[in-house]
C-alpha cells in the first residue's frame, strides 16, 4: 500500500493482509498519513526472504537453461508506468517467459514472478499468458491463490482474455496448477470487501492470527493486548473459546479468572470452562504476587494420561532433542542431540548431518547408539518434549528406508516418552505458554547462550553454511545440549509431584512382551526378504546406470503399501491416548460424542443410533467408515449427519448396547496384502527377465510408447486427420506398451477415454478401469455407456 497522486496504490500483499487481519489493513492506511512505530524484522525473517529469492533465481536459471526465450525486466528503471509499458511490450512480442513484470490497472499494481506464454488466443494474437509464482513453502497456502488471482485479474484486462490456469512452483520444485475460474468469484468478493473496508474508517481491533509473527505492527498489537488484558494472554486458549467467552460478557483474563464456576457459558463445555478459568486464575495470581504458581490436576481415571505416562527412572535413560532446517528441500535434520548420565556423570552425544546422505548416516548412527544403550539398559526410555522428535524419526525411517524395525520397536514398546503430554495432563502452571523455555522458570537457571530458540538455531546454521565458521556449529550444539539437559531436569522435577502409589508406565504385563517380540520378529523377517530382493535387483554393479534406476524403483515399490499405511496406524494408536479435547481439535475425528436419547434418526431408512457432538470441524461424512478411538477393532458407519443440530447417526457392526459417550476417527487402512503380493510377483518377473509385464516395465522406464506400424519417436497423432480417431488407433495399436492422455480439468480426458473404451470393447478387447476415486471410475463408466448406446 503506497500513496500516489490520485489516491492509494494497492498490491496483492494488501489483499492477502486484509484476508489475514483487517486491523493490519487499518494500520497500513493510518501509516500512510501518520507513520507508526514498526517492529523491525529479525534475522529469521531476513533469512526466509533471502532463501525465497534464491529459489526464484534458481528457477529462473532453470528456465534459461531449458532453452526458452526469457525476457528479464528486473533491471528496467523509471516509473511504475514505464515498467508496466515495458511488460506490455514484452507480452506483445510473444516472448516465452517474462520475469519480474509489472501489471497495472487503476489503483492496483502487481509484480508476478513470471508470466508464461501458452497457445491460447487472446487480444495479443494466437497466444496468451498465465501467471507463475515461486514460493519457498512445500505445500500450497491460501494467500498463494489470492496473489495468483490478483495477477490473473490484472492480466485479463491487458491481454483481453481471462487466463485459464495459474501456477505456483514450490520450494521442492513441484509445480501446482489452479484453474482461475475455480477461485475467481471468491477473489472478486474479497476484492469488493477490501475496497469497501478501505473506503471507510473501520473500527477494527487486533486479533491473533498466524500472520502475527510476521507483521510489522505486532509490537503495537501486543501492547494493546497487555493494556486490555486480552483473553489471548490465557495459555492454550483457542479463538473459538475466546469468541464464546466474549459472547457471555467475559473479555479479559481477570474477568475469566474471577468467573463463577456455577455459571455456565453457552456452547462451552463445563470441563473446558473450568480448565480455562483455573489457568487464568494462576496467571492472575502470579501477575499480582510475582511468584510462580502450580496446580496439580486430578489423576486420569483410565490410568493412561498425565503422570501415568511416566516410566520408572532408569540409569540408562536418554534425553533427546533435534535441530532441523525447514528451508532445505524436504527439510534436513542436521543435529541429533542426546543427554544421559553414566556413573552419575553427565554426558552429551551429538550426530551432525549437512546433506541428505549424511542425514541417513546420522540417523543410523543415532539409532545404533540407542540400540546399544537399550541392550545395556533394557528398562531405559528416551525422553523428549513435544512431538517433533517422534515425528522426525518416523519421517526419516520412511524417507531413507533404514532402521525400520528399530523405530517400530521403540514405538511398540513405548520407549519414547513425550514430557509435554505429561505436563499438559498432570499440572497447570502460571505461565502464558507451555514451552519448555517457559517451564524452566520452575526448575532451571536462566540461559545465557547466543542461540535463544529453534529459529535462532536455523539462522546460525545458515550462517555456518555460508561462512563454515565452526563457532556457529558450536553455539548450536550448546543450545541443543541445554535443551536435552532441560528435558532431564524437567523429568526430575515432575517426579517430585508424581503420586508414589501410581504404577509406573510399561510395568510388566503378562504376554505383552512376547506379543511385541513376535511383531518385531515379523518385521525383521520382512526386512530380510527385502534385503534379498535388493541384492537380486541391485547387487550386480555391472548393470547399466539407466536400467539400474528402473530396478531401483522396482525395489522401492516392494514396500510401498506398508510405508503408506504406517502414518495411518501411527495416528490411530496416537488417538488412543488423546483426551476428548484433543480429539475435538483433530479434523480426522468427531470427538466427545454423547448419546442423544429420544432424538429421531437423521436417516429413518438406516439403522443405528444418534449422537450429539460439541462444536468442531471434521472431515468425516455420510457413508464413511470409522473406528472407536479407544479401540480400533470396533468399526462403525456414519449414515447421517445434521450439522445444524450437531447430530450424527452411527450404525454399529457389533451387537450390544451403544456406549453413552465415545469419539470416532477415520478407519483403519485397507488391507493391501494382495496388492503387495502382485508387486513382488512383478519384481520376480524383472529379476527373471521374462518380460511378462512389459507394459509396466515400459512405464517405469519412461520408454517411448511402442505402437504397431509406427516408428519410435514419431508424432503419435497426425494433425491433418481427426484427432479422436488417431488416438483410438494409437491405443489399439499399443504393443506391450502404454500411452498417457493428460490435460487440465475440462480438456476432454473423460470424453476421449470413453470413446476409446467403447471402441476397444466393440473390437473385442477387455478393458480395466482403475482410479484412486470411485467417483472418477463411475463418471467414466457412465460416459462409456453413453458412447456404447450411441454406436
Amino acid at each position: 500500500m503506497r500513496k500516489i497522486d490520485d489516491g492509494i496504490l494497492f498490491s496483492a500483499t494488501d489483499l492477502c493482509n486484509f484476508l489475514e487481519c483487517e486491523h493490519l489493513t487499518a494500520l497500513d492506511k493510518i501509516n500512510l498519513l501518520t507513520p507508526l512505530p514498526q517492529t523491525p524484522d529479525g534475522e529469521e525473517a531476513q533469512l526466509f526472504q533471502n532463501k525465497g529469492f534464491e529459489h526464484e533465481q534458481s528457477y529462473l536459471q532453470k528456465l534459461k537453461d531449458s532453452g526458452v526465450d526469457v525476457t528479464d525486466l528486473s533491471a528496467v528503471g523509471g516509473t511504475l508506468q514505464d515498467k508496466a509499458v515495458a511488460t506490455f511490450e514484452a507480452m506483445k512480442s510473444g516472448t516465452d517467459i517474462i520475469y519480474q513484470g509489472t501489471l497495472m490497472q487503476g489503483n492496483f499494481c502487481g509484480y508476478p514472478d513470471f508470466l508464461r506464454k501458452v497457445r491460447t488466443p487472446s487480444g495479443l494474437g494466437p497466444f496468451s499468458y498465465e501467471v507463475m509464482d515461486t514460493k519457498l513453502a512445500r505445500s500450497p497456502k491460501t494467500y498463494f491463490i489470492i496473489q495468483l488471482c490478483f495477477y490473473s485479474d490484472l492480466l485479463t484486462t491487458l491481454q483481453g482474455f481471462r487466463p485459464n490456469m495459474m501456477h505456483v512452483v514450490l520450494g521442492d520444485r513441484t509445480e501446482l496448477n489452479f484453474r482461475f475460474d475455480q477461485f475467481g468469484q471468491y477473489y472478486q468478493t474479497l476484492k469488493e470487501r477490501f475496497l469497501e473496508g478501505i473506503s471507510r474508517d473501520a473500527d477494527t481491533y487486533p486479533e491473533t492470527t498466524e500472520h502475527c509473527s510476521l507483521c510489522r505492527w505486532r509490537g503495537l498489537c501486543e501492547e494493546k493486548w497487555l493494556q486490555d488484558d486480552h483473553l489471548n494472554q490465557v495459555a492454550n486458549i483457542t479463538k473459538i473459546q475466546t469468541k464464546k467467552l466474549r459472547s457471555a460478557g467475559i473479555h479479559t483474563l481477570a474477568q475469566l479468572a474471577e468467573h463463577d464456576d456455577c455459571v455456565k457459558i453457552q456452547k462451552l463445555a463445563a470441563d473446558t470452562l473450568l480448565k480455562l478459568r483455573h489457568q487464568a486464575a494462576l496467571q492472575l495470581k502470579k501477575r499480582n504476587s510475582g511468584a510462580n504458581e502450580l496446580e496439580l490436576l486430578p489423576l486420569d481415571p483410565d490410568g493412561l494420561r498425565g503422570f501415568h505416562r511416566l516410566p520408572k527412572p532408569d540409569p540408562g535413560d536418554l534425553f533427546f532433542d533435534m535441530e532441523g532446517d525447514p528451508l532445505e528441500p524436504e527439510g534436513l535434520e542436521y543435529l541429533f542431540g542426546v543427554y544421559y548420565r553414566d556413573d552419575d556423570k553427565p554426558k552429551f552425544e551429538k550426530f551432525w548431518a549437512h546433506n541428505r546422505d549424511e542425514e541417513r548416516k546420522a540417523f543410523e548412527a543415532f539409532m545404533d547408539f540407542v540400540a546399544q544403550r537399550l541392550k545395556k539398559y533394557p528398562s531405559a526410555h528416551i525422553y523428549h518434549y513435544a512431538s517433533y522428535e517422534e515425528s522426525a524419526l518416523k519421517r526419516l525411517m520412511c524417507l531413507h528406508g533404514v532402521r525400520e524395525s528399530q523405530v517400530d520397536d521403540l514405538l511398540r514398546q513405548r520407549k519414547l516418552v513425550d514430557l509435554y503430554k505429561v505436563v499438559r495432563e498432570s499440572i497447570r502452571v502460571s505461565e502464558p505458554r507451555y514451552s519448555i523455555k517457559n517451564l524452566e522458570t520452575f526448575y532451571a537457571e536462566k540461559r545465557d547462550g547466543d542461540v535463544k530458540n529453534a529459529m535462532s538455531s536455523i539462522v546460525f546454521y545458515e550462517k555456518w553454511l555460508q561462512s563454515k565458521d565452526r563457532k556457529f556449529l558450536d553455539d548450536i550444539a550448546e543450545y541443543n545440549h541445554e535443551d536435552c539437559r532441560s528435558t532431564y531436569l524437567l523429568r526430575e522435577w515432575l517426579l517430585n509431584f508424581r503420586p508414589p502409589e501410581l504404577p509406573w508406565m510399561n510395568e510388566a504385563q503378562p504376554g505383552k512382551d512376547k506379543k511385541t517380540r513376535q511383531k518385531s520378529d515379523r518385521q525383521v523377517q520382512l526386512e530380510a526378504k527385502l534385503e534379498s530382493y535388493r541384492l537380486a535387483l541391485l547387487g550386480d554393479h555391472r548393470i547399466d546406470p539407466k536400467y539400474r534406476s528402473f530396478r531401483e524403483l522396482v525395489f522401492y515399490l516392494l514396500d510401498f503399501h506398508r510405508r503408506c499405511e504406517k502414518p495411518a496406524w501411527w495416528s490411530i494408536f496416537s488417538r488412543m491416548e488423546m483426551t476428548d479435547e484433543d480429539l475435538i481439535d483433530d479434523p480426522e475425528c468427531i470427538g466427545a460424542m454423547s448419546l442423544a436419547t429420544g432424538r429421531k434418526r437423521i436417516d429413518p431408512a438406516a439403522g443405528g443410533v444418534v449422537y450429539k457432538y460439541p462444536e468442531q470441524e471434521f472431515k468425516l461424512g455420510d457413508g464413511d467408515k470409522c473406528v472407536h478411538t479407544s479401540n480400533f477393532k470396533e468399526e462403525f458407519k456414519i449414515v447421517g449427519i445434521d450439522e445444524n443440530e450437531r447430530l450424527v447417526q452411527v450404525e454399529f457392526k457389533c451387537p450390544g448396547e451403544p456406549p453413552a459417550k465415545m469419539s470416532v476417527s477415520t478407519g483403519t487402512p485397507i488391507n493391501t496384502m494382495s496388492l503387495t503380493k502382485a508387486v513382488f510377483k512383478f519384481a520376480d518377473s524383472v529379476i527373471n527377465g521374462d518380460r511378462r509385464y512389459a507394459a509396466l516395465e515400459a512405464i517405469l522406464e519412461r520408454a517411448t510408447p511402442a505402437i504397431s506400424g509406427q516408428a519410435a519417436g514419431k508424432p503419435i497423432v497426425n494433425p491433418e486427420k481427426p484427432e479422436l480417431n488417431e488416438i483410438i488407433e494409437a491405443v489399439a495399436g499399443l504393443s506391450n506398451s502404454y500411452l498417457f492422455i493428460q490435460g487440465p480439468p475440462g480438456a476432454g480426458k473423460t470424453y476421449t477415454g470413453s470413446h476409446i473404451i467403447a471402441e476397444l470393447m466393440h473390437r473385442g478387447y477387455r478393458v480395466g478401469v482403475s482410479s484412486n476415486s470411485h467417483k472418477a471410475i463411475n463418471n467414466l463408466l457412465k460416459n462409456v455407456e453413453s458412447r456404447a448406446e450411441e454406436s
